[in-house]
């Protein structure tokens, strides 16, 4: 699968344009190939001898996108901090304005790649000299407010809307899953563990795909600051806005867990397996017990 930069719903690989909102996947695919910063960053096959001339230029590259952005000419800026990228993939300064400018401009999935390599950029840079960087998105994070845990895995999947899905638990691409389900103790995130889903360049190869599906025993439950659900979150719901918590374990059709506001609207996700749906009820119980209904 790959991800529109324009609405982040996930469309099938080789597709033209978003079967949601209509963005031509041509920049897609190009933005893939341009913000996608190896991990192998020692290895000169992979990363391209990078030269004092290339950093000269990539810089170059910078100050004439900083001074397209003082003009408000935001695309021009975009094409030079990019071309920049291109010259010297290690630059921070090109990713942080890159970064900055599409959340400006209402890009945020692209924007939320660029932040995830100016973390990386960060964490295998072996300096302290690099600022920190540039608040890319918006913290809502309340006084106080307290993490109490999480899950990512295959076997979360949000369901169908058309209410007509009836998913055998664990048969294979009936519903794309690697969502996660995290909580604080006044909200919850939903969010997407890229890692988990297949055809992602961060994804799983076929061959654990297929076991994660068939077999449900990949989980991620590491933990994972307020700050950070706060960029890749996908759904937020306040505690004060949930109404019931509703839950229904797997057994041959998939199980699932369903949050109804008080406002009415609801989101289901399903999920496929046992060993899955029970750390998530506990999770709910610890979360808000009061609310949680077993069916």
């Amino acid at each position: 699968m790959v991800f529109c930069p324009e609405c982040g719903k996930e469309i099938p690989v080789g597709s033209n344009f978003c079967l949601f909102c209509g963005s031509s996947l041509d920049r897609v695919r190009r933005f893939l190939e341009e913000t996608q910063i190896t991990r192998d960053k020692g290895n000169p096959h992979a990363m391209g001898e990078l030269t004092d001339a290339n950093k000269a230029q990539a810089a170059s590259w910078v100050v004439k996108g900083d001074g397209y952005v003082s003009t408000g000419a935001d695309e021009d800026a975009l094409r030079c901090y990019t071309s920049a990228i291109g010259l010297d993939p290690s630059s921070y300064d090109a990713w942080n304005r890159k970064a900055g400018l599409l959340v400006r401009m209402g890009r945020t999935m692209e924007a939320r790649i660029c932040d995830e390599n100016i973390i990386h950029l960060k964490s295998t840079s072996g300096t302290t000299s690099l600022p920190e960087r540039s608040t890319t998105f918006p913290e809502k994070r309340e006084a106080g407010e307290t993490y109490i845990g999480g899950l990512s895995s295959p076997s979360i999947k949000l369901s169908l809307t058309d209410g007509k899905s009836k998913d055998i638990a664990g048969a294979i691409g009936t519903n794309v899953g690697g969502y996660g389900i995290y909580v604080t103790d006044r909200r919850i995130f939903i969010l997407k563990n890229q890692k988990h889903v297949f055809g992602h360049p961060k994804g799983p190869a076929i061959g654990g795909f297929v076991y994660a599906e068939l077999f449900g025993r990949t989980m991620d439950s590491m933990k994972r600051t307020i700050e950070d659900m706060e960029v890749y979150k996908e759904i937020e719901i306040d505690k004060k806005d949930l109404q019931q918590i509703c839950m229904k374990k797997p057994v041959f059709l998939s199980g699932y867990i369903l949050f109804v506001t008080t406002g009415g609207e609801i989101l289901k996700m399903n999920i496929d397996h046992k060993n899955v749906y029970e750390p998530v009820r506990h999770l709910m119980l610890k979360f808000y017990p009061e609310k949680v209904k077993i069916v």
